[in-house]
C-alpha cells in the first residue's frame, strides 16, 4: 500500500512540475488545417518564386522588442543569418526578400536584448531546421509551426490558432503561415509568440505573361460575342 501510495505521490509531482506542451491547432471555417512539419521534425520551405514579401502579422511576447526573425540557407556556406524582422519592427511591418526559387530555407530567432545582432550566452537561439549547416541537433527546430494556406489567397481567409488558454486570429492572403515560441529554455508550444506571413512574389515577365494571358482572354470574349 505504501509503494502504490508513493507511485501515486510521484506522478501527481510529475503532472504538476511539468509544463503542458499541447501543440496548438490552426483552422479556418472550422476545419482544422495540417501542418507542414510536427513538433518534432524539422520545418523549412522553398519558393517557387525567386522574391518574397513577408508580413509580420502579429506579436504577442513578453520579448518582442528584441525579438529577431530571418532566414538560413546552404547558399553561402550556411554561415550567414539574414535578418527579415527586427526589435524595432511591428505589426503589421512587410519586408521583401530574394530567396532563389527551390532553394531548402530555414528560419531562426534571436532574442537580442542588447540590439548588437550577435548571439551572447544568455540571449535564447531558436532554429527550425536540423538539416541545415546552422541548424542543431537539440530540440530548437520545435519552436517553429508552419502551414501552406496558398489555396486561400485571393479570399480574405481568416485563420485561428487555439493553444488553450487563448485565441488568435489573423487573417490576410498569403502562401504560408509561421507561428513561432521564442521561448528558448524549453518550448511552451504556444506559438502565439510571433506570427509571420509569406507570399511567393512572381517575377515581372511572369505578371506580364499573366496579363498577356486575361488580355488575349477578354479579346476572345469579345469576338465569340461578335
Amino acid at each position: 500500500m505504501k509503494k502504490l501510495f508513493t507511485a501515486f505521490a510521484l506522478i501527481a509531482l510529475i503532472l504538476t512540475a511539468a509544463p503542458i506542451q499541447a501543440i496548438p491547432t490552426v483552422s479556418i471555417s472550422g476545419s482544422e488545417l495540417t501542418a507542414l512539419a510536427g513538433p518534432n521534425e524539422d520545418l523549412s520551405l522553398t519558393f517557387e518564386h525567386g522574391r518574397q514579401r513577408w508580413t509580420l502579422l502579429s506579436e504577442n511576447a513578453g520579448w518582442r522588442n528584441v525579438n529577431t526573425f530571418g532566414f538560413y540557407n546552404d547558399i553561402a556556406g550556411g554561415t550567414d543569418r539574414t535578418v527579415i524582422f527586427n526589435g524595432y519592427d511591428s505589426p503589421v511591418t512587410h519586408r521583401t526578400t530574394n530567396i532563389a526559387a527551390g532553394v531548402e530555407t530555414g528560419f531562426w530567432n534571436l532574442a537580442d536584448f542588447d540590439h548588437n545582432g550577435i548571439r551572447n550566452g544568455n540571449e535564447p537561439m531558436v532554429f527550425s531546421t536540423r538539416s541545415l549547416s546552422m541548424g542543431t541537433d537539440d530540440d530548437h527546430y520545435q519552436f517553429f509551426y508552419a502551414f501552406d494556406v496558398s489555396a486561400y489567397r485571393g479570399t480574405d481567409a481568416e485563420f485561428t490558432l487555439a493553444n488553450g488558454s487563448r485565441t488568435l486570429r489573423t487573417s490576410g492572403n498569403f502562401d504560408y503561415l509561421i507561428y513561432l515560441d521564442d521561448s528558448g529554455a524549453g518550448p511552451d508550444y504556444d506559438h502565439n509568440d510571433m506570427v509571420v506571413g509569406v507570399s511567393a512574389v512572381p517575377e515581372p515577365a511572369t505578371m506580364l505573361l499573366f496579363g498577356l494571358g486575361l488580355a488575349g482572354a477578354g479579346l476572345m470574349r469579345r469576338r465569340h460575342r461578335k
